[in-house]
Parts: structure tokens; C-alpha cells; sequence
């Protein structure tokens, strides 16, 4: 049949106007991208290049502590900090990566009972040589303050943990993902939003007042309307999708198979919330449909990790291809290794595309 310009012009102008007397949708959609933007300040600013800093860590601050601070050179990056204000255990504190520490440690007791103070030099990398500076500081800083060195028990170890110390930078959703994995969080929620719950909720409303069923009585073709919907919703995703790329990572706007991804991720949603409409008869019915899409979507992706029948069932879900394909697009850009997961995700869509506008013309506009 003839897709006819003037009717689809209409179709979707009414989508738009039932969207501007939707204010609760409006306020997700911006909730949506306010997060993104708290994300994007609240990630730490890249470290700068230059030598690793040296964290002098006490346990208690005693005048050897004040002496050490009083000599902290100009030339080489030392900071003193106190050991509560550092995650971790006493035997594995955390600190930056590639950074060094001397951790200045409760005294021990000897056999004699003489009390010595136990020094721990903590090196980032395979051997301690690039520590060479700050013990050569420390060595000469303590010998000027104590003069005749007391016996110190001194040990060595390699950091095992790299989380930043506490207070030496804000916490943010960054120390916890990446951001191309908090983008792809994010552009998911957007486009499911936009393409399952919106359009499941306009879809479903008006087939349950009988708004469908009355507009496939006029010259409009339900193919027409499907179409129409579809253009609309899509279209919505996509300016939406942009925004949260330009926010998160805008160097990645420019990217082919990330655009792409996003278009046949929100196709496949929309597919999704047309099988749901089509088998739903009203709103309630299809809003519960809808969340158990999700939960069910959720579990499988979860328990999909650790039973291989259940891996087999997430390998056949378009959102698997999906969510792996935007990652990988905003991580290493446009790569002839991810036209595999490109292609089984056009497929997948294909075949839900198919299998709903069928069934949708079929049956979606009777009440």
C-alpha cells in the first residue's frame, strides 16, 4: 500500500500533542538527563601526568610525624595523611593507581621487650626502584630529626589495591563503572522508556477508550497508524539518545554503529510494546505485561552468566547484542570486530519487527 505523507503528518502531530499534555513523561525524560549530567561533574578530572605521588601514612601522630611534615620537599609529590582516612584493611590499604606509600605503622615489641618503629614502604609495580626518591627523603628527613637512628623493623610490600584513599577525592558512579558502561545504562533506560513504556501507555490507552478503533475508521490505514507511532517514538529516542551522548561522551557522537545500535535497539523496543499492545486489551493488562518484560529481561541476563541453558536463551535476545554493541562503540569506536554483534542484532529486530506489525494490524485497533 501507498504510505500517504498528509495522513502521516497528522498521525504524528497528534502523538506530539499527546506527548506536551503528558508533563510526568516530560519530567522523566529530563530526570533522565539531569542524572547524566550529575554523572558527568561528578567524574574526577583525568590525573595529570608527572611523577606518582608518595601517601605517608600514620597511625599515630607523634613529633616524627610533625618532623617529616616540616621537611616535605618542593621537588617530589609527598602527601602525610592520617590512617582513618583511608579504605581498607591495616594489612591492604587502597591508594591511587600508581602511587607509592611508606606507611609509618604502630610500634613493635622485641624479644627484649624494647619497643622499635616499623616502617612498611609500599611500591605500585613489580619492584620498589621507583620509590628511590621518597625513601631517600625519608631516610634523610628521620636521620635529621632522631640523629642517632634507632633500630626500625622495615618491610616491603607491593600495593595489591588500587581504590582511591577517602577524602582525597569526591566519590562519584565513576569509581564504581566506567563511563561508557554508565552511557550504556543510561542510553538503555532512555530508549526503553521512550520506546516500550511510552508507547505501551499511548498505544494501550487509546485502544482501551476506543481512540484506536475510531481513527482506523477513518482513511487512515493501521499500517498507517503503526507507522506512525513508530516515526514518532523513534525519532523522540533518537534526539533523546543524542543529548545523553553529548552529555557522557560527546567524542563518540560521531560514531556509525553506535547511531546504529541505538536505531535498532529502540526498533526492537518498539516491537516489543507492539506485541504487548496487540496481545493486551487494557492499559493495566499491558502495563504488567511490560514490567515482567523487564524483570524477565533482568533474570536472564543475571542467571544467564552462570547456567549455560539460560546463556543460550540471552544469546537469542536483541538487548544482549545491544547493550554489547553501544558499549564496545563508545569504548573502541568503529572496529571490524563488532559488525558480528551488528548483524545478529538487525536480525533479531528484524524478526520482532516482523512477527508485531503483523499481529498489531491484525488485531492491535479492535477494542
Amino acid at each position: 500500500m501507498t504510505i500517504r505523507s498528509d495522513i502521516m503528518r497528522t498521525l504524528i502531530g497528534r502523538e506530539f500533542l499527546r506527548l506536551r499534555k503528558n508533563p510526568a513523561a516530560i519530567m522523566l525524560l529530563g530526570l533522565l538527563l539531569a542524572l547524566a549530567m550529575l554523572i558527568s561533574a561528578s567524574t574526577p578530572a583525568p590525573r595529570p601526568t608527572g611523577p606518582a605521588t608518595c601517601w605517608v601514612v600514620f597511625w599515630e601522630d607523634d613529633p616524627l610525624v610533625e618532623a617529616l611534615r616540616e621537611r616535605i620537599p618542593t621537588s617530589i609529590p609527598i602527601e602525610l595523611i592520617a590512617r582513618q582516612d583511608l579504605e581498607g584493611t591495616d594489612d591492604y590499604l587502597s591508594y591511587p593507581p600508581g602511587d607509592h606509600a611508606i606507611e609509618l605503622r604502630p610500634m613493635v615489641t622485641d624479644s627484649q621487650g624494647i619497643e622499635h618503629p616499623h616502617v612498611m614502604f609500599r611500591f605500585s609495580g613489580e619492584t620498589d626502584e621507583a620509590m628511590f626518591p621518597y625513601t631517600q627523603w625519608f631516610w634523610s628527613a628521620t636521620a635529621e630529626f632522631l640523629g642517632e637512628l634507632a633500630p626500625i623493623q622495615l618491610s616491603s610490600q607491593p600495593i595489591r589495591k588500587t581504590r582511591a584513599p577517602r577524602g582525597l577525592e569526591s566519590s562519584s558512579l565513576s569509581d564504581l563503572m566506567t563511563p561508557e558502561m554508565t552511557a550504556t545504562l543510561l542510553l538503555f533506560a532512555v530508549q526503553f522508556f521512550i520506546c516500550c513504556h511510552l508507547f505501551v501507555s499511548f498505544t494501550s490507552q487509546d485502544r482501551e477508550r476506543g481512540t484506536l478503533n475510531a481513527i482506523s475508521l477513518t482513511p487512515a490505514h493501521p499500517v498507517e497508524i503503526l507507522y506512525a507511532k513508530y516515526i514518532f517514538h523513534l525519532l523522540l529516542s533518537l534526539a533523546a539518545s543524542a543529548a545523553m551522548i553529548v552529555i557522557l561522551k560527546s567524542t563518540s557522537l560521531g560514531e556509525p554503529l553506535l547511531w546504529g545500535s541505538i536505531a535498532l535497539t529502540s526498533l526492537g523496543l518498539l516491537s516489543v510494546g507492539t506485541l504487548i499492545c496487540a496481545l493486551c486489551r487494557t492499559q493495566a493488562a499491558a502495563g504488567l505485561m511490560m514490567l515482567c518484560y523487564l524483570l524477565g529481561m533482568g533474570v536472564v541476563f543475571v542467571l544467564g552468566t552462570r547456567y549455560s541453558m539460560i546463556g543460550s536463551l540471552r544469546r537469542v535476545m536483541f538487548e544482549t547484542h545491544s547493550m554489547s554493541l553501544s558499549y564496545l562503540s563508545l569504548k573502541v569506536g568503529n572496529q571490524l570486530g563488532l559488525m558480528s554483534p551488528l548483524f545478529w542484532l538487525m536480525g533479531l529486530v528484524l524478526v520482532w519487527s516482523l512477527v508485531a506489525s503483523r499481529l498489531f494490524i491484525a488485531r492491535g485497533c479492535k477494542t
